[in-house]
């Protein structure tokens, strides 16, 4: 319930975030220093940023079920038809994430170009991508986790009181292993709501960087 919780608030979080990010990207495509190139780039990224909040938030009604259980009046017939769409929403949030990675990756590529490219704006960037990078890699074990022992999950699922011990240890054994991915995966949506605050509260607008001394990003050594 608690992994459920924290997910719940990143999605109230990204989804109050997102406009903001949208505004900070138009302002940088209004620039002279914004080539055409690199125009597309943050217009894609704008147009990905609402498929990222739509992902994460399809995943919470799903793990919202789940945390919930037969305990708090959720039929117990429903959960099994959950997994199957929780996994189908992680794999979604998966493709978005890679997405927005290469999408990143290239604008990076761009802004090093720059005449009036800074310390600050690089190092902004490179936490960006790190950031982006991990969700994807968690995003992919947790798919992987799912669909491994996806018989187990199911079992464990269709009954309300296990009958077997043997099922029992398994389920068990396979649980804690998810659990642990997904104590990481919490950690690093935090790391990226505390980034995406610093980032907010660092800037009027991203274009600044290009115009700002160094300011390393106090998240980058911590990161992975």
């Amino acid at each position: 319930m608690e992994c459920a919780l924290a997910h719940r608030r990143l999605v109230a979080y990204l989804d109050t975030l997102t406009p903001y990010l949208q505004i900070s990207l138009q302002e940088e495509c209004g620039e002279s220093v914004c080539g055409v190139q690199l125009t597309d780039i943050n217009m894609q990224i704008s147009n990905t940023l609402p498929r990222l909040v739509a992902a994460f938030s399809t995943a919470d009604n799903y793990l919202s079920l789940l945390a919930r259980g037969p305990v708090e009046g959720v039929s117990v017939a429903s959960l099994p038809v959950c997994l199957p769409r929780l996994k189908i929403s992680i794999r979604d949030l998966h493709s978005v994430l890679e997405a927005l990675h290469n999408l990143y990756s290239s604008k990076i590529t761009f802004e090093y170009q720059l005449p009036s490219s800074s310390q600050k704006l690089n190092t902004t960037n490179e936490c960006i991508v790190s950031v982006l990078s991990g969700l994807t890699l968690i995003a992919l074990q947790i798919c992987e986790v799912l669909e491994e022992h996806n018989e187990v999950f199911s079992a464990a699922l269709s009954q309300s009181t296990p009958t077997s011990s043997q099922a029992k240890s398994s389920a068990s054994s396979v649980v804690q292993r998810l659990r642990q991915r997904a104590t990481s995966y919490i950690r690093t949506l935090n790391k990226v709501k505390s980034l995406m605050s610093w980032l907010h509260r660092s800037r009027v607008s991203r274009v600044s960087a290009l115009y700002s001394g160094p300011a390393p990003c106090p998240l980058y050594v911590q990161l992975f």
